[in-house]
């Protein structure tokens, strides 16, 4: 996924993805700072902001 993240750095999903793992991992500074970034890029998206506001919780 990493390789795959070299060529789509922009990449919505992909990032919302590692931001997911992140989370899993208890990881919870790396996980909002991919959510924060997935947000900016797409703001609609309801997914993502509910995934920031529980790695926030």
């Amino acid at each position: 996924m990493l390789k795959l993240y070299d060529m789509q750095k922009n990449y919505a999903p992909l990032l919302a993805n590692l931001g997911l793992i992140y989370m899993k991992k208890e990881n919870y500074k790396g996980a909002k700072e991919y959510m924060v970034t997935v947000i900016s890029l797409d703001q609609n998206n309801i997914f993502y902001i509910y995934n920031l506001a529980v790695i926030l919780e």
